[in-house]
């Protein structure tokens, strides 16, 4: 269950429409009792800060910087998130 409610707020930190909600009200939407905790619980499941999966949202959502998405670092993300969300 926690790991739906991470991939789901991986999206939507990840979403440019969403930019303007902060990281603390996000936790909060997906059932987290503080924003520390969330980020500790994110850092864990994505190897990434919240903050850091809403700027490879922002990459992704430039077509100008698409390879930089498909880096290494970034490719292991992705399939986690493939994984769970199955």
């Amino acid at each position: 269950m926690r790991d739906r409610r991470l991939v789901a707020s991986f999206r939507l930190l990840a979403d440019l429409v969403a930019r303007r909600r902060s990281i603390g009200d996000i936790a909060f939407e997906f059932g987290f009792e503080s924003e520390s905790h969330f980020v500790r619980v994110f850092r864990e499941a994505f190897g990434c800060t919240p903050g850091q999966a809403r700027a490879i949202g922002a990459v992704a959502g430039d077509p100008r910087r698409r390879i930089a998405v498909a880096e290494p670092d970034y490719a292991g993300w992705f399939r986690r998130l493939a994984a769970i969300d199955r």
